[in-house]
């Protein structure tokens, strides 16, 4: 019986220590550049007390911007303007095949963002369960 009891806070606890999801790499050189920096999104781990999660995007591993993973939010890096439009995946699809929807990840649930510097698209990141 005790054990019983002891199953919803274990159910608890192991939700609380989840890692965050992280995307994918993109990669982008901004124009007359030669260098190419490393864009990656991290989304916080669910939290059974709060709605929503919070997104952060990366570049070259630094924290730029972060906000909701249901909005645009914005941020700035190396005195560059950066511009997140974030939402919910997973969703009903029409139109498409099973297939299709695979090799995309769109039947996947998730976050997906788009980030732009300087309003150039930069890259398309997916947070995917």
């Amino acid at each position: 019986m005790k054990a019983l009891a002891l199953l919803p806070l274990s159910a608890i606890l192991a939700a609380c220590a989840q890692a965050p999801t992280i995307s994918q790499p993109g990669f982008y050189r901004p124009r007359g550049a030669d260098a190419q920096h490393q864009i990656t999104g991290q989304l916080s781990p669910a939290d059974a007390f709060r709605s929503g999660r919070t997104v952060t995007i990366l570049i070259d591993g630094e924290p730029v911007a972060s906000g909701s993973s249901e909005a645009s939010f914005s941020g700035r890096w190396r005195g560059r303007s950066i511009d997140a439009d974030c939402s919910h995946t997973g969703g009903p699809w029409t139109g498409l095949t099973a297939a299709t929807l695979s090799i995309v990840g769109a039947d996947r649930p998730g976050v997906r963002c788009l980030v732009h510097l300087d309003g150039e698209r930069a890259a398309s990141l997916a947070m995917l369960r």
